[in-house]
């Protein structure tokens, strides 16, 4: 019984710990959800997928083809597809363009830090992302300023996420790199296939190097979300081999992003910037792209780590969550940096906050995560002006999402 105790009680500090992390924000409330919902997932066998069928979902795969998307729900899928499964008007036929000197001259700014939009809207795949779209009569998210933009990630819920043509073709034309998602998830079943391993090498990431070459767009962001099941030896080097592999296949061209999320401890515990945890995953891909609730501090330590292990600080992004303002979701708000008022019609106030001498001369590459939530969460006339232009909308001291780009390039 003991035991037992002992146990349950390290069960929860490390909950606890993977929770508010070791330099986010406490918030008790939110440790008490987050505390109750893992509970709930022991006791009922871990999260329910209530989505669609399996053959619901095939379906509607056949019919996304006819729209030019391609995604994959289950890795068997993903094993399944080869080059010539690939419908042409699938396949982005823009090669990315260098992006000349002069685009920053039309706004009388000088680039400084890099800048990654990682697209969320409303799941993706959407009618007027389709090669032939359909008229529409709403207002859909469109990035408007793509002159600031670095890397654009089209993201989903998908297992593998694969960027519809016409965004690659867009961003293509404007110099843009344009990233897919392959994401694991706690409901995500048979997560073990991705590190399966045949003659030394992983089939899964051969796959997903193809998929890349064969769409037509320039890399993945990684975004591990659940813990690899403890049968696994030597995780830490085996995933670490797989981003290798991945890169390898890929070739150095195309651009691999981990997000920051599980750790070398097999734990999804947010590091909010370069730590040990997370240190040889990032030296394995060609960038990190951290969590949401970071400090000043975790920028200053994640630099240090960068430089004494000879990672290029411009590839150490810092994620700012657009979502944070949203007040209509369960559970614990979302905090972003700033904690006080971050995200939303905020997000500019990064860049002018007490800190911006760190942000903006420091040079601090940055991931804007969900900018589209102009438009799920204000989908009312005028919402699309107030988060794409300066703050006509708001007031003289919220910012909006283009302002903010405009003042990071300063």
């Amino acid at each position: 019984m003991a035991s037992l105790k002992i146990t349950f009680r390290n069960f929860i500090e490390s909950l606890v710990h993977s929770i508010i992390g070791p330099l986010a924000f406490p918030d008790w409330k939110r440790i008490g959800w987050h505390l109750g919902k893992k509970l709930r997932d022991i006791l009922h066998g871990g999260p329910r997928d209530t989505g669609p069928t399996r053959e619901e979902r095939l379906a509607q795969r056949r019919r996304d083809v006819l729209k030019g998307f391609a995604y994959f729900d289950h890795f068997q899928e993903l094993e399944d597809c080869r080059p010539e499964h690939a419908d042409p008007i699938q396949i982005a036929n823009i090669p990315l363009l260098k992006r000349p000197e002069t685009v920053y001259k039309h706004v009388n700014i000088s680039k400084t830090s890099k800048i990654i939009l990682c697209h969320d809207y409303k799941g993706g795949y959407h009618d007027y992302e389709a090669i032939r779209p359909e008229d529409v009569d709403a207002e859909d998210y469109s990035c408007e300023y793509l002159q600031y933009i670095d890397t654009f990630i089209y993201f989903s819920h998908k297992l593998v996420c694969v960027p519809p043509p016409t965004w690659t073709n867009t961003l293509h034309r404007n110099g843009v790199k344009v990233l897919g998602t392959f994401i694991l998830e706690p409901q995500s079943p048979d997560i073990d296939r991705m590190l399966r391993q045949c003659d030394g090498h992983f089939p899964i990431a051969k796959q997903l190097a193809s998929l890349a070459d064969t769409f037509g767009f320039d890399g993945w962001l990684l975004n591990i979300e659940k813990e690899f099941p403890r049968a696994f030896s030597h995780l830490p080097k085996r995933l670490s081999d797989f981003i290798e592999d991945l890169k390898q296949y890929a070739g150095d061209d195309k651009q691999i992003i981990w997000y920051d999320a599980l750790t070398v401890d097999n734990e999804v515990n947010h590091q909010n910037g370069l730590t040990q945890k997370n240190l040889s995953f990032a030296l394995a891909a060609d960038a990190l792209f951290t969590n949401y609730e970071w400090l000043p501090e975790n920028v200053f330590h994640a630099r240090q780590v960068a430089v004494k292990n000879d990672i290029n600080t411009e590839d150490v992004y810092f994620g700012i969550d657009v979502w944070a303002q949203n007040t209509n979701m369960s559970g614990p708000p979302r905090v972003t940096y700033p904690p006080e008022g971050g995200g939303g019609t905020n997000t500019g106030v990064v860049s002018l906050s007490p800190d911006k001498t760190m942000i903006r001369h420091r040079y601090v590459p940055l991931g804007l995560h969900f900018p589209s939530s102009a438009l799920s969460l204000h989908m009312k006339r005028g919402s699309h002006k107030a988060f794409e232009s300066p703050s006509k909308y708001y007031s003289a001291h919220s910012y909006s999402t283009t302002s903010f780009l405009r003042l990071v390039h300063q």
